[in-house]
């Protein structure tokens, strides 16, 4: 059984460097994500925090999917010997999404081959954009 656990997992447009380390997420998608039409493309990024036990060296998978169909995704070794609980914040590119349908994103993580968790899941489906 894994001890890895999601905590904020945002989408956005685009996450950019700050002053003092800090990150600026643009246009953040607080629900789910509504087009006006199909087919509908836009990039996305994910910010993601991520706690387990990162004392030893481990082997990180992020996946992003459209549907069933994986559309990203990086590997990353994990180690942080002095501080073994603390967050694993990882902000990700800008990735092109393309949409034929409604559909659904998904954001899973996997640590040293051990079963996926799912970090994110959001709807995309055409209807009346809030605020347009």
């Amino acid at each position: 059984m894994s001890d890895l656990r999601g905590g904020n997992v945002l989408a956005c447009e685009y996450i950019a460097q700050g002053a003092h380390g800090k990150l600026n997420l643009v246009n953040v998608y607080t629900g789910d994500i509504v087009v006006p039409s199909f087919p509908a493309g836009f990039p996305l990024a994910f910010y993601l925090e991520l706690y387990g036990d990162f004392s030893r060296k481990r082997d990180c998978r992020i996946a992003v999917y459209i549907g069933n169909d994986l559309v990203a995704e990086v590997g990353l070794e994990m180690h942080a010997p002095d501080a073994p609980d603390r967050v694993a914040v990882i902000p990700s590119p800008q990735i092109a999404m393309n949409f034929r349908e409604p559909t659904s994103i998904r954001v899973e993580a996997v640590l040293d081959g051990e079963q996926p968790i799912t970090l994110l899941t959001k709807a995309v489906f055409a209807g009346q954009i809030p605020g347009a």
